[in-house]
């Protein structure tokens, strides 16, 4: 079962970590590195919330907590500075094929261009799957094709959620601090990484 955050907690910093399988080596005989031959990248976010005294959110962040030692969670991405605006209603197209970078999608808004870099996730069998996009996509047809930074980890069908205003991480918490000071103030940080 996938656990929801609280809505109306949100983190003040994020630091984004891409974790390639298969990432690059340094052979400890030589001190050269070598390729991992894998282009398959997940993410790890590292969250800071700043401290608050709103008992309610400070208890619904902690029966999450609480509950992620056993489910994954699904966090929404944020995006500073960069205004999503109006995608549609995007799916995924037909044709996909698993382990590939290009990502055929449809239900495109008219006049929605994709940009390099941008967060989009895929919800596929009750899960999310984050990807950035390798390529700006300019504003065309509601149907077309992007490239992703990564092969993609799952076969994405035809029809599946693609989450452009809210991308989702889906994954393992981990509790760094959990902090409380004299006037009920809580703050803590945690790290969200990608299920497998």
């Amino acid at each position: 079962m996938t656990l929801a955050w609280p809505s109306g907690v949100v983190g003040n910093i994020q630091t984004e970590i891409p974790m390639a399988l298969g990432s690059p080596q340094k052979s400890p005989l030589t001190g050269t590195t070598q390729g991992g031959g894998s282009s398959v990248v997940m993410w790890r976010l590292e969250l800071s919330f700043p401290p608050e005294n709103v008992m309610a959110d400070v208890r619904a962040v902690r029966n999450v907590m609480a509950q992620a030692k056993q489910d994954t969670v699904a966090i929404p991405v944020r995006q500073p500075g960069f205004t999503v605006g109006s995608p549609g209603t995007v799916t995924v197209g037909t044709g996909h094929v698993a382990g590939t970078k290009s990502l055929p999608l449809t239900g495109i808004a008219g006049g929605y261009g994709f940009v390099a870099g941008q967060f989009i996730s895929i919800l596929t069998g009750g899960r999310y799957y984050l990807y950035t996009l390798a390529a700006d996509s300019p504003a065309g047809a509601a149907s077309r094709t992007v490239t992703l930074t990564s092969t993609t980890r799952a076969a994405h069908a035809s029809g599946n959620t693609v989450d452009v205003t809210q991308p989702m991480i889906e994954g393992w918490i981990d509790l760094k601090s959990l902090t409380a000071d004299i006037n009920a103030h809580y703050g803590f940080s945690l790290a969200i990484e990608e299920a497998q």
